[in-house]
């Protein structure tokens, strides 16, 4: 591990095991975003037949549970809960110049309970980029925070 969390392999298994997951179970092009603890972009891929703004959601998705400390799927149910109101959203994703995705696909990756990176999957439905991240994510020997 270095200072930053995350290894390059690690990112690289994480995106490999997200994009298997991906194909067998037949769903649409991913993108995937893979930050280190510091919210470096340490692993990056999209699959051929991705939208052009796909990167950017996955990469936000994973910037929104870094920065809130849990997974962007915990934050959007807050949010249809009422819990938080949506303007925070909104304003977090301003200050954040649109580096804010608050949908689910956006996941922590711990190792011995230390957050070392996380992980963003965008392309299909965001409880399916949010099932292939914790899978790919635990095949990896990491732990997901669902």
């Amino acid at each position: 591990m270095n200072h930053r969390g995350l290894s390059l392999i690690d990112a690289q298994n994480i995106v490999s095991e997200a994009l298997s997951g991906a194909r067998k179970n037949m769903l649409q092009p991913l993108t995937i975003a893979v930050l280190d603890s510091g919210g470096h972009l340490k692993a990056f891929a999209s699959e051929d037949g991705c939208g052009t703004q796909r990167g950017k959601i996955a990469e936000g998705k994973a910037n929104a549970a870094l920065g809130m400390g849990f997974s962007s799927g915990q934050f959007n149910t807050l949010v249809k809960n009422n819990v938080l109101p949506e303007m925070f959203a909104v304003c977090i994703n301003g200050a954040t110049h649109g580096q804010f995705i608050p949908l689910p696909g956006g996941l922590l990756i711990y190792e011995n309970e230390n957050v070392v990176g996380a992980v963003g999957i965008s392309g299909a439905s965001s409880e399916e980029d949010e099932k292939i991240a914790v899978s790919a994510i635990q095949s990896c020997h990491f732990k997901a925070d669902p």
